[in-house]
């Protein structure tokens, strides 16, 4: 008898312990458009062009979560909404780093 009901209060406790994760809603600052690589052979070249909605030209080197292989096959032209800062400036090309995003 005390070992059903300590089988009971163990699923008991067990069951009522879980719950349920809450959805978290991501709010963009921007958007724009990843155009595709950059083929120059250059010091400060490099990445993928991000033309912005706000018609500013970025370069990204990576993205969050994406391997270099799934980064490198990215088809083009592709919608993104993102969260970014300034990653460098380099000779006049703006380099910055998404914090988070989403396709479109």
């Amino acid at each position: 008898m005390k070992i059903k009901l300590i089988i009971i209060l163990f699923l008991f406790t067990g069951i009522s312990s879980c719950k349920k994760n809450k959805a978290t809603t991501i709010t963009y600052s921007d958007s724009g458009t990843l155009t595709g690589f950059d083929p120059r052979l250059c010091a400060c070249c490099g990445g993928i062009f991000l033309y912005t909605d706000f018609a500013n030209t970025y370069h990204i080197e990576s993205l969050p979560g994406m391997s270099g292989q799934d980064f490198g096959s990215l088809t083009f032209p592709k919608r993104i909404k993102y969260n970014w800062s300034i990653d460098r400036n380099c000779s006049g090309a703006i380099f910055i780093k998404i914090s988070s995003y989403k396709f479109e």
